[in-house]
């Protein structure tokens, strides 16, 4: 039953892909031993957008892939759980072999972000490699922004609800502990976390 089952997965991914690939031409290749839910969003919009899957890469259902004039390009062996998103918008997204995005993930690109192979997301990690201008008075330009590369090494676990922001780079088999906020360097072997009090006080 189950073979049957994953036969199925099997067939429908490739029909979508495949129709998906007559839609773009060149823009998009991929593997047919991939597993991509049918029910998985794939967005190709401009001359210069490209997509690609690598060989047995498996994305579950609720979550989106979209390239706006840029570059997303997956690796072998990846495993994204349910609504994970990933978006070039005129940027890059280079994630290695064996990279593991556990559920509610969203990678965000206008310049280059880079997760290597072996790495691990935890549940609702959010990655960008940009943020908006803010000015102190008047109305704020929220179509303008600015951005640097976000590099992550191979082998690094990073905790649930972990943000980590534009200009950051995590060195190999890094640790980021669960709940922390990443802007800066993480040198390899090292575990990152920030230390929090919890203040209680009596309601009167």
């Amino acid at each position: 039953m189950r073979k049957i089952k994953l036969f199925q997965l099997m067939f429908f991914s490739n029909i979508k892909l495949m129709f998906i690939k007559f839609l773009n031409l060149n823009s998009v290749s991929y593997n047919y031993l991939s597993f991509i839910n049918p029910k998985l969003k794939i967005n190709i919009i401009g001359k210069r957008a490209k997509l690609t899957i690598g060989k047995k890469a498996r994305i579950e259902s609720g979550g989106s892939l979209r390239v706006s004039n840029g570059y997303i390009s997956l690796g072998d062996f990846v495993d994204f759980k349910e609504n994970t998103v990933i978006e070039a918008n005129k940027g890059t997204v280079k994630i290695g072999n064996s990279v593991f995005l556990n559920r509610n993930c969203s990678i965000i690109s206008c310049e280059r972000i880079e997760i290597g192979e072996g790495t691990s997301l935890g549940a609702n990690v959010l990655i960008y490699d940009h943020d908006h201008i803010y000015v102190r008075e008047g109305s704020q330009p929220w179509n303008e922004i600015k951005s640097s590369p976000v590099i992550i090494g191979k082998n690094v676990w990073i905790g649930a609800n972990t943000v980590i922001l534009r200009g950051t780079k995590i060195g190999d088999n890094a640790v980021i502990a669960a709940g922390s906020v990443i802007k800066g360097e993480i040198p390899s072997h090292t575990l990152a976390y920030q230390e929090r009090n919890t203040v209680f006080k009596e309601i009167s």
